[in-house]
């Protein structure tokens, strides 16, 4: 396991579509990030689309940080929001 930095809190700024034909890209820098930063911050503002492979690598992400007992957020949402809400599933890392 990446030794972790518990310092400082990050956020990471995730650009493009977060869809499946890029999945894997994104999911190596996201738990990258979740297994090296204690409080992170997934701004979303930059994705342009987000399907459901998407929102699973969030989701994923969202609960390696919970087990590892880190703080994991995502900001500027509402595609993340949605494609959860349509596919009837809970959203992590999400404010109620």
């Amino acid at each position: 396991m990446p030794k972790r930095n518990t310092a400082e809190p990050e956020t990471i700024h995730l650009k493009g579509a977060l869809t499946f034909p890029n999945i894997v890209d994104f999911r190596d820098q996201l738990l990258k990030s979740v297994t090296s930063c204690r409080d992170l911050t997934v701004d979303l503002s930059g994705i342009d689309a987000i399907d459901l492979a998407g929102a699973q690598v969030l989701i994923a992400a969202a609960r390696l940080a919970d087990a590892q007992g880190s703080s994991f957020r995502c900001i500027h949402a509402d595609r993340y929001r949605r494609i959860c809400d349509f596919a009837g599933i809970r959203s992590p890392g999400l404010s109620p």
